[in-house]
């Protein structure tokens, strides 16, 4: 009998892990060193302006921060996101889009929503993110006012997996089609890691790549407490659907992320 428990422990541990990728090649973890170092991050000094005011390593599911979601996507996308779908390894949040029917959707990913548990408004958010390829792939962390309004926007990353070199930095503001402001980026090496920032004032969102200035928004900035979404999509109009090229499982890596505040100066 206890032999049977045993086992019947072990089956149920082992229908319930996500697959994930063998261990990140060192190379990957040299190269999220190597940001750290080339933005500053491993000095005091250089955020001596700054303090950290809430930081997310990925060591473990914290429910005390974060919710993970159990719906579907968006109206035209594909995927329904699932508790079980956002993983974590070696420090790392694993985001992982499935080709696997759920419901009436023909895949699976997740989406995890600081909503109601950690809001902020100003400051400086930094992520380091490793997004997939592929084509209908859609990774993004965003922001979305805490009064539960669908705009302001501020989107933080966004790619397109049939395109991952090129990264969005949008400002949405009133209707999302007419009022907003973007930005594009080309990535140099889009198979690793790298480090996306904003620094938000109220009067204007600042976007960064690996310490380099990318972008300035001064239009309908918003000046509401806003809540962080992470998730990756599968579909929809923009991205396009999957093609027989689209590998899965795909992952949307999170290594680390920071918000800072401002200090104020003491003259």
């Amino acid at each position: 009998m206890k032999l049977f428990i045993f086992v019947l422990i072990i089956g149920v541990i082992m229908c319930c892990t996500i697959s994930l990728p063998i261990t990140l090649q060192q190379k990957d973890n040299n190269h999220i060193q190597s940001i750290k170092k080339k933005t500053g991050e491993d000095k005091k000094e250089t955020h001596k302006s700054w303090e950290i005011v809430w930081h997310e390593d990925f060591q473990m599911f914290d429910s005390s921060k974060w919710t993970k979601l159990q719906r579907k996507g968006n109206i035209d996308e594909l995927q329904f996101y699932l508790q079980e779908n956002a993983s974590y390894r070696d420090g790392k949040l694993y985001i992982i889009a499935k080709q696997k029917k759920h419901h009436d959707q023909q895949y699976t990913s997740s989406r995890i929503t600081t909503k109601g548990k950690f809001e902020v408004r100003y400051g400086k958010i930094e992520i380091i993110a490793k997004i997939p390829e592929g084509k209908g792939l859609f990774p993004a962390f965003w922001m979305l006012p805490s009064s539960g309004d669908e705009l302001p926007e501020i989107d933080i990353l966004e790619a397109i997996g049939s395109n991952p070199y090129k990264v969005y930095y949008v400002n949405h503001w009133e209707e999302k089609t007419k009022y907003r402001s973007y930005a594009t980026f080309k990535i140099d090496n889009v198979a690793t890691f790298h480090k996306y920032t904003i620094i938000w004032t109220k009067n204007a969102i600042h976007w960064y790549v690996d310490g380099k200035h990318i972008f300035t928004s001064k239009q309908g900035i918003p000046q509401e407490p806003m809540f962080f979404i992470l998730n990756l999509a599968v579909g929809g109009t923009w991205p396009g659907n999957p093609n027989k090229h689209t590998k899965f499982p795909s992952y949307f890596i999170i290594e680390d992320l920071k918000v800072y505040k401002k200090i104020k100066s003491s003259g």
